[in-house]
């Protein structure tokens, strides 16, 4: 079946109502298909658009006229335009301080560099016992950073030193009664900062910071440091009894993972003291070996935790 096509010329008929005669079935309006009382309120509310609400809500009278939490930047000015409202508050009375963005480093240089043997490892050894201390192959230390504004140095933070050695160094089977700390030579920079602040106001800031490994021309890969034998021997008796055990004669023991240490004065980098502290893993070692004298058992103790926990460092009695 074909359908005609539509005539361009044709005039649209206007929509005409639905047929409300009395006769018929329809409803002729919203209240007529409720109750009388329900439909009439019902088609009042219809009637109301929201815009009407609105507006009679926006021009209801006040007693006091509400101050507009914004006005327009770009187009005409409203009346009684304000140009210091701000939020809803009139800022016109508020006194005007500068904004102080803060302060920037503007510049840094090394106003000095130089080689200091920092403590990274420590050995104990009492009777019949033999000390040994391994740090091989990379740095595994932390070492505090320093700065000052004026005359007095404070910590501000630390610095890992992680880069590869390719190198190993320590002792080897000190004792008996032996207990020293060992250092290696790190280079440290002293660093000169010039920071600008709001205002236009500078200040000068000096930082100590630790570098990398470094053994200087003729100098020693690593030294011997502090003699800490007092801390082995009678003390055992003071010590916790968790933090206590005994190796075996004939046999060793060492720390080689997941245990740290630290030092409060692990070095003195142009005239400001540095804290430090080693990680000790499978390349950063301490050892106790014991002797075959069985009269009497080689204890050690941990200094912070159980010889299995997390001890730090062990000593020996």
């Amino acid at each position: 079946m074909m359908l005609a096509a539509a005539d361009d010329d044709a005039t649209p008929m206007p929509l005409m109502p639905l047929d409300t005669a009395a006769d018929s079935d329809e409803p002729a309006s919203l209240a007529e298909s409720e109750g009388e009382a329900d439909g009439a309120l019902r088609a009042a509310a219809y009637a109301r658009s929201w815009g009407s609400k609105t507006a009679d809500a926006s021009f209801a009278p006040l007693e006091e006229p509400v101050t507009p939490l914004w006005q327009s930047a770009t187009g005409d000015a409203v009346p009684n335009y304000n140009p210091y409202l701000v939020n809803g508050s009139d800022t016109s009375s508020l006194a005007i301080t500068p904004y102080d963005g803060g302060c920037d480093r503007t510049k840094t240089r090394i106003i000095e560099k130089n080689t200091f043997y920092t403590t990274v490892a420590e050995g104990h050894a009492f009777w019949d016992a033999k000390a040994s201390v391994d740090y091989d192959s990379k740095l595994s230390s932390t070492v505090e950073v320093a700065a000052k504004v004026g005359k007095n140095w404070t910590i501000t933070g630390s610095a890992t030193l992680g880069s590869s050695m390719s190198v190993s160094t320590g002792y080897t089977n000190k004792g008996p009664y032996f207990a020293k700390q060992w250092k290696v030579p790190i280079k440290y920079y002293k660093y000169k900062e010039t920071w600008k602040c709001g205002g236009g106001n500078t200040f000068t800031r000096y930082v100590v910071k630790p570098g990398k490994y470094s053994v200087p021309a003729g100098g020693a890969t690593g030294k011997y440091g502090a003699d800490v034998r007092s801390k082995d021997g009678n003390r055992f008796w003071d010590s916790p009894k968790k933090h206590r055990a005994y190796v075996t004669a004939g046999t060793y023991f060492q720390l080689s993972k997941n245990r740290s240490m630290k030092w409060s004065g692990a070095v003195s980098a142009f005239g400001v003291g540095l804290g430090g502290s080693t990680q000790y893993d499978k390349e950063h070692k301490q050892r106790i070996t014991a002797g075959d004298r069985k009269y009497f058992k080689h204890y050690i103790w941990g200094k912070s935790d159980s010889i299995s926990g997390k001890p730090g460092v062990f000593y020996s009695y």
